[in-house]
């Protein structure tokens, strides 16, 4: 689990053995909630508030996506960095990404003991 400040709560759940492949994501917000989830064909679902008092969750709204396969879409990006000579990714990004998964193993290996993140 991680938390950002008092209001935002993320929960993540990773494993390598599982044979279940799930790959989705669910935000839930004060009016809406949003699920994305990569191996279904409606890759995103948005469901109104009124709709989450759980009498009718039969009715989510399908937003238009225009799908591109993910490893061109990289690929296309990586070489306009190199068009335009910009860098692709900032390096405070990955290096953000690298301490959170730290932490989170830290946090693993110490029995879910909470990390604070600076």
């Amino acid at each position: 689990n991680l938390e950002y400040g008092e209001n935002i709560l993320f929960n993540l759940k990773v494993s390598w053995i599982d044979p279940v492949r799930i790959r989705s994501l669910t935000v839930v917000g004060n009016k809406k909630m949003v699920v994305f989830d990569d191996v279904s064909t409606d890759k995103i679902t948005v469901y109104n508030k009124h709709d989450l008092i759980y009498q009718n969750m039969s009715i989510p709204k399908l937003p238009y996506l225009n799908l591109k396969e993910p490893l061109a879409e990289v690929f296309s990006r990586f070489m306009s960095s190199i068009e335009s000579r910009q860098q692709p990714i900032s390096a405070s990004d990955m290096i953000n990404t690298i301490v959170i998964l730290e932490a989170a193993e830290y946090s693993l290996k110490h029995s879910g003991k909470k990390v604070q993140l600076k």
